[in-house]
């Protein structure tokens, strides 16, 4: 960590300046790599699979659902 009371002159200020403005500049790309890594997280076809495999656990709804899929498949065949 850079100790700000040891700028002594212009340049050094300048260069302190720099080094920040670079370290706040790498820290809003993070969050906003943490923002789009939520987002894509808690897409609305995230959130159902997560509740079907919640539900899964309990009531085997996942092989109801794929049940109904597979049949309704098999109706747009006909």
């Amino acid at each position: 960590m850079i100790n700000y009371s040891r700028i002594t002159n212009l340049a050094e200020l300048d260069e302190a300046q720099r080094n920040l403005k670079a370290a706040i500049e790498r820290k809003g790309e993070s969050v906003m790599e943490s923002y789009d890594a939520l987002k894509a997280y808690y897409s609305p076809m995230n959130l159902v699979a997560s509740g079907v495999r919640s539900i899964s656990s309990v009531i085997p709804f996942d092989r109801m659902l794929l049940f109904v899929i597979a049949r309704l498949k098999a109706a747009l065949k006909r």
